[in-house]
């Protein structure tokens, strides 16, 4: 008898891991658009304080979609950063709403000073760091839920097995 209780135990747990696992999704991608507003303080860095063209400026960027970009502008000299940013995909799927923040941070740096810049830099920042804020209250609040549904799947399986 003590050994089916330790079973069940275990596939009540094994459950509630699963449906945090799952949950995590969301965690995830607020932890890539932190990666991504770091990368946008790099260029900003660059670009305004060191006066680095933005394309030079990819150079100290780490995002994987910056490295590809640096790779597209050497190939392409004509190729607009928006242009890069777009064809390297951006952020990814499920960052729609940021590949747009940085698309258009991008399509600004061409075309305006650097005191409107800076400005465009800030709003750029403020959006992601808004979008992060949303995607990790999400995610945390999914992490309750799937945890909570993974371990009472785990007690019906349970129950129906024994």
């Amino acid at each position: 008898m003590a050994i089916k209780f330790i079973a069940g135990g275990l596939v009540i747990l094994l459950c509630a891991i699963t449906g945090r696992a799952c949950a995590y999704q969301k965690i995830r991608e607020a932890d890539g658009i932190r990666h991504m507003q770091e990368d946008i303080k790099r260029l900003k860095n660059r670009t305004l304080e060191r006066r680095l063209s933005a394309s030079d400026a990819l150079s100290a960027l780490e995002g994987e979609s910056f490295l590809k970009m640096r790779g597209y502008l050497k190939e392409d000299e004509a190729l607009t950063l928006r242009g890069a940013w777009e064809k390297t995909g951006g952020a990814g799927n499920g960052c729609e709403e940021e590949n747009s923040v940085v698309a258009l941070l991008f399509d600004e740096l061409e075309n305006l000073g650097r005191a409107e810049q800076e400005k465009e830099f800030e709003r750029a920042l403020s959006d992601l760091k808004i979008r992060e804020e949303k995607k990790r209250k999400e995610g945390r609040e999914k992490i309750k839920l799937y945890t909570s549904l993974g371990a009472l799947t785990g007690f019906c399986a349970v129950i129906f097995l024994v």
